[in-house]
């Protein structure tokens, strides 16, 4: 009997790498991997950065050419200008209701001698007779505080409305510091009038 372990040769095992060569190869490889990820994420940064700029500047072109679209071997037609609110104010113009035979500016209403009907909490009620004779009565509203759209809104109502007990809206003035209502006059007195003549009667 011969021994197994004395005809089999085992080779030597490799001798383990010393600790610190481990140690130096891992702490390369994650300087590596972090340089690489920061290089991405500068990366990643500018390519934002340079679309962000491009998408502004774009956006400016565009509004800048919005603005200006000149039309080959053609001059520009000038559009016509809508009035705006100070425009609309500076002409004086009063917007009248259809059907209303009416026709006066707000400069008509401020030379015509007026006399004071009535006082409210929303206004002042005059009798304004107009240089051509016509006599109408103008509310004259305070404290209103009231976008256009809406006072507009509002008098389109109130012009609507029909009962033979009820003075007709004809037309409306608004500004931003001035708003005016314009009835028909009636000759026939005030409320009280009526009422009082009723009575004696």
């Amino acid at each position: 009997g011969n021994n197994i372990s004395s005809e089999v040769s085992i080779p030597p095992l490799p001798s383990p790498l010393p600790p610190s060569s481990q140690t130096h190869n891992s702490k390369r490889f994650s300087e590596s991997a972090l340089l690489g990820i920061v290089l991405s994420g500068c990366a990643i940064g500018f390519m934002m950065i340079a679309l962000l700029m491009l998408f502004c500047c774009s956006s400016k072109e565009r509004d800048r050419n919005d603005g200006l679209k000149p039309r080959k071997g053609k001059l520009m037609k000038k559009k016509k200008r809508v009035p705006t609110e100070t425009q609309e104010e500076r002409d004086g113009r009063i917007t009248f209701f259809e059907g209303s035979t009416l026709a006066f500016d707000l400069e008509d209403l401020l030379r015509a001698s007026a006399e004071v009907l009535g006082k409210g909490t929303f206004g002042t009620t005059y009798k304004a007779a107009l240089e051509d004779s016509t006599i109408v009565v103008v509310k004259r509203l305070k404290e209103v505080s009231v976008g256009k759209r809406d006072f507009e809104q509002l008098m389109e109502v109130v012009g609507n409305i029909r009962h033979e007990n009820v003075a007709a809206l004809r037309a409306y003035y608004y500004s931003k510091d001035e708003k005016l209502m314009v009835y028909d006059h009636f000759s026939r007195g005030s409320l009280s009038t009526l009422l009082h003549g009723m009575c004696n009667s």
